[in-house]
């Protein structure tokens, strides 16, 4: 896997996986705390998560308000709104796929600052091993105003697809530890979630 810079991004630790049933929103938010919480401890180790959600929800990221929010949801038409504990835009999720990371700082990626690029980097060799091919969404010119909603406005080293973002996530960092949460469309890369979950979870582990 190529990395921009000098030192490589990891370093040893023993990964653990986990593959979720699909959950409440509240539920999902819930286990992704928990899993950040638990890199307070000196021998937490990292910890993979994949997850779906079991209905249409909308998440919203720990700087947004939740006013905004839930009038998103209203006219989406989602009855559950649940805040993340990253940060980022307005997400509904309904049949993607998700999935989180979270590590303690010095123990698996040693630059949070390239952690984005680095897990995105994995989706898209993961993508391309099933046979799609995505790209890095570089930005140009003035930064325009954006709207708070996740999808709709790429940032850098977000994944396109035929010019459209179906690889998106937010990061957390606290002194000990980083969280991320990302979203996959499956639905718009014509992918089989439970086979994409398989191929990440071996790029992940080999790293």
């Amino acid at each position: 896997m190529p990395f921009t810079n000098d030192q490589s991004p990891i370093t040893n630790y023993d990964l653990v996986v986990h593959i979720d049933p699909p959950m409440s929103g509240a539920d999902n938010m819930r286990v992704d705390q928990e899993s950040l919480d638990l890199q307070k401890k000196s021998d937490a180790k990292p910890i993979l998560r994949f997850f779906r959600w079991e209905h249409p929800t909308l998440s919203y990221g720990r700087l947004q308000h939740a006013e905004a929010a839930n009038q998103m949801g209203k006219d989406y038409g989602v009855s559950e709104i649940v805040q993340r504990p990253t940060g980022g835009g307005m997400v509904v999720h309904d049949k993607d796929l998700s999935f989180s990371l979270a590590w303690q700082r010095g123990v698996f990626l040693l630059n949070p600052k390239d952690a984005y690029r680095t897990i995105h980097q994995v989706v898209r060799e993961s993508v391309k091993e099933m046979g799609t091919d995505t790209l890095f969404y570089k930005p140009f010119g003035k930064k325009q105003q954006l709207s708070g909603i996740c999808f709709s406005e790429p940032v850098e080293n977000d994944i396109l697809f035929r010019n459209e973002k179906i690889v998106g996530g937010a990061l957390r960092m606290t002194h000990w530890g980083c969280l991320y949460q990302g979203n996959i469309k499956v639905d718009l890369l014509a992918l089989n979630p439970n086979k994409l979950i398989c191929v990440l979870e071996k790029k992940f582990l080999s790293l």
